[in-house]
């Protein structure tokens, strides 16, 4: 698969990755990269992200068969609304937010008339770091990306977004927006609300005595505060749930260490356990759109897809 023109939104880290790959497999013949500063669009044309630079999303969009929109979570939207008119007729937009449910849903209701072919998406990968300076050709090998198709998603556009992910060495799983908000929410969203209440708890003058392990388990807490407030508030319902049951886990090693050591062993061992298995656990199962029934909105995708869902 080979497409003539695709337009990347936000040539950042994630976006100048997928650039970068695109054009080192040679997957496209022009890839367009629109963002609001100059100075960045030059500096992912001089990495060769992208052929073709803009300030204009409708300029960017324009006869592109591919959109992706590698924006923060509040961006997404209100850039499709702003280009829909400028968009081929077949064009097919998807995007990278790390939240789904409000994007699909609003994508849908917003955009029916113009028939935007629009596909949720979200690969499982990133960084602590942002800029078209951090960006690899290589990010997406082996990740995986979720895709979030509903009952009015063109099954041709679901076909070219996992044709897209796929040239480009990642693996496609498909979850409902709401199963993936729910998933998200545990594996991602509260584990970097996690490190940020460790960073904070930290006690005054206490930071030069951290070692590795401190370092590593809280890295994620250097990320953009201000992309990352737009993910929890775009999620809130699903990262508050997250929080109690992380809450009561915590309430249970506090009554453990207090009087039942037995107990805290065994929270402990659970705990190794899980861990050890999560590595041989990640998700290997590739979608096959041509021949998966999209999921209906309210539907679930049952214990089987549940239990193959993908943790980052």
């Amino acid at each position: 698969m080979r497409w003539r023109r695709v337009a990347i939104i936000g040539v950042g880290l994630m976006g100048g990755s997928l650039g970068l790959a695109l054009k080192s497999r040679d997957l496209a013949g022009t890839v367009v990269g629109m963002g609001r500063r100059k100075r960045s669009l030059l500096a992912a044309r001089r990495r060769g992200a992208c052929d073709e630079i803009t300030t204009d999303a409708a300029a960017a969009v324009h006869d592109a068969e591919v959109v992706v929109l590698a924006t923060p979570v509040g961006a997404v939207v209100p850039l499709i609304k702003g280009a829909a008119a400028a968009l081929n007729p077949q064009a097919v937009v998807t995007d990278l937010a790390s939240t789904k449910s409000h994007i699909v849903r609003a994508v849908e209701t917003a955009l029916r008339q113009e028939q935007v072919r629009f596909v949720g998406g979200h690969p499982l990968v990133g960084s602590d770091r942002k800029g078209v300076e951090h960006a690899r050709g290589d990010l997406y090998e082996g990740a995986t990306v979720i895709l979030t198709p509903i009952e009015s998603t063109d099954p041709r556009a679901l076909e070219v977004v996992t044709d897209l992910w796929q040239a480009v060495g990642a693996k496609v799983a498909l979850l409902s927006p709401e199963e993936h908000d729910a998933i998200l929410a545990q594996t991602s969203h509260l584990p970097h609300l996690v490190c940020a209440a460790l960073i904070n708890a930290l006690a005054g003058g206490w930071g030069r005595y951290v070692g590795p392990g401190f370092l590593d388990t809280t890295r994620i807490a250097a990320s953009d505060p201000d992309l990352w407030k737009d993910v929890f508030l775009s999620n809130a319902a699903e990262v508050i749930r997250a929080l109690a049951r992380f809450r009561k886990e915590v309430q249970n090693l506090e009554n453990a260490l207090a009087a039942d050591p037995d107990a805290l062993q065994r929270l402990l061992a659970r705990a190794q356990r899980v861990r050890r298995n999560l590595s041989g656990r990640a998700a290997s199962t590739e979608a096959r759109p041509r021949r998966r029934r999209t999921p209906k909105a309210s539907e679930p995708l049952g214990e089987g897809s549940r239990e193959r869902s993908p943790a980052r």
